[in-house]
């Protein structure tokens, strides 16, 4: 056999299958030069911006759900509501009961004179709206998420003044007399409560316009999408339940 053939069929060779590093070079030159460049793709911003406004959306649900939970019903969008709870709580403890004015009910009914877009019932978003507005959302329901405590403090301090009942001839049930400033104190805490609820009632009901109005806006400027909106609350509560 000659040099020539011997060469041709040395284990270096790179004819055939995959190639084995030469001795003249190191392992290490030899595996970067042999080494597959890695293509990176540039990312999408479109499918960033999609992915972006599909977190935000998923936030805006869950903040959502916090408010209503925490303020109007105890359960899914027809259950029972903490004003009703409230009340109960209210002549437990002995006040009087023709000074009751629910702080959550007063505070939504004041915003019905404002349309069918008023309030965080109503809230509704648009398949086309900008990751801005997506955040001012967030900005404000977390906001809105903050008189959860105050209900809170609603219950607390009723229930820390619940009274004995007794049977009266005349009028049967009926419940001692509250500890003396209690009307007072839950008179101030369902105002500011109340007043509250109005303002961030009213502030939905804004927010609800803005949005409505910037997606039929970006549908005029690009027909060619269908102009798809949902209620918050349908997402929270596909089935009318947690």
């Amino acid at each position: 056999m000659s040099p020539d053939q011997s060469d041709a069929s040395s284990p270096s060779s790179s004819s055939g299958g995959s190639p084995t590093p030469p001795t003249h070079i190191s392992l290490r030159e030899w595996v970067i030069a042999n080494s597959f460049t890695i293509r990176v793709e540039a990312p999408d911003p479109a499918a960033q911006e999609e992915r972006i406004k599909r977190q935000l959306r998923q936030e805006i649900v869950m903040l959502w759900k916090r408010v209503w939970l925490g303020i109007y019903r105890l359960e899914g969008l027809h259950g029972l509501t903490h004003s009703y709870c409230l009340r109960r709580l209210y002549i437990g403890a002995g006040l009087e009961i023709d000074l009751w004015e629910s702080p959550m009910e007063q505070g939504t009914a004041n915003t019905r004179e404002y349309g069918w877009n008023s309030g965080v019932y109503y809230l509704k978003l648009y398949n086309n709206v900008s990751i801005a507005t997506l955040g001012a959302v967030v900005d404000l329901m977390t906001e809105y998420g903050t008189q959860v405590a105050a209900v809170d403090r609603a219950y607390e301090l009723l229930e820390r003044h619940q009274r004995d009942a007794y049977v009266d001839a005349a009028s049967g049930i009926r419940f001692r007399a509250p500890e003396p400033n209690l009307q007072v104190e839950w008179s101030r805490l369902s105002a500011a409560l109340r007043d509250n609820l109005w303002q961030f009632q009213l502030r939905t009901g804004v927010m609800n316009q803005l949005i409505f109005d910037e997606a039929v806006r970006l549908h005029r400027q690009n027909p060619t999408r269908a102009l798809r909106g949902w209620f918050v609350r349908e997402r929270a509560f596909p089935n009318g339940r947690r």
